[in-house]
């Protein structure tokens, strides 16, 4: 598997406590943005995990080796098409903001003469401008930035 880095920028609401609850389609008929994925309090998702909370996403693709800052723009462009509607949302169902980034990293684990191993992966810079930051906060999101490593033996 040859060293590689795919990421994806996911916009999520979700209810800021656990014990409100509210429709992820209605909020895609308020935004006029339809959901890339939904989740529903009590929906039994993969592996038989019974779902928590009720969640609204719209995100990019994945993709390989794109600047983490230009995937954040994206998401930011399509939300903030939609920011009065998005404050109409948030605010009945108490629905907190977050993008998400996804970061895989994939690399191999190589050997040396001292038979010491070690990772060989191409890790991202993650950087994101005043601008970007400032138009996070405008539409009142957080950011999480998950980073997963998956290695191979050479």
């Amino acid at each position: 598997m040859p060293r590689r880095v795919e990421q994806r920028a996911d916009f999520v609401l979700a209810c800021l406590d656990d014990a409100d609850d509210f429709d992820p389609d209605q909020v895609s008929l308020l935004l006029g943005v339809d959901a890339t994925e939904t989740k529903r309090r009590g929906e039994v998702l993969s592996g038989g995990f019974t779902c928590r909370w009720s969640s609204w996403v719209w995100g990019t693709q994945m993709l390989l080796n794109a600047d983490s800052e230009d995937l954040v723009r994206q998401v930011l462009d399509k939300m903030e098409a939609a920011r009065g509607e998005l404050a109409q949302a948030r605010e009945p169902w108490r629905l907190g903001a977050q993008i998400n980034l996804v970061v895989y990293i994939y690399g191999v684990i190589e050997v040396e003469d001292d038979a010491v191993p070690w990772a060989d992966v191409s890790t991202p810079a993650l950087h994101f401008t005043s601008e970007t930051v400032r138009r996070l906060a405008a539409v009142g999101a957080s950011i999480d930035i998950d980073s997963y490593i998956i290695v191979t033996p050479s």
